[in-house]
């Protein structure tokens, strides 16, 4: 496992929690540091090749997830939620 695929996931984390969390800044600033502590943490471990790769692909895995299962809602002003969904959820429909 490359150097550049651990990064990778660790972007693509951090995409889909800037998508998922867009608008709520206290999740967003907590979710980013503990994705930074964690992947610091594990940085500083002495994995074997085989634990990161199971990381990088649960790392991957949270993204998708984070990217296809949540979506923002607001209360409007008629006591109704709006639902806000991401065009990226109507990319992945697109490709099943």
């Amino acid at each position: 496992m490359t150097h550049l695929q651990v990064l990778s996931s660790y972007r693509n984390l951090l995409r889909a929690i800037n998508i998922a969390f867009k608008d709520d800044l206290q999740l967003l600033k907590a979710s980013k540091k503990q994705i930074r502590n964690t992947f610091h943490h594990d940085k500083e471990k002495n994995l074997s090749e085989e634990e990161i790769q199971k990381k990088v692909k649960y790392a991957n895995d949270i993204a998708s997830i984070l990217r296809r299962n949540i979506v923002q809602g607001r209360l409007n002003s008629s006591g109704y939620y709006c639902i806000i969904i991401c065009l990226y959820f109507f990319f992945e429909l697109l490709q099943l």
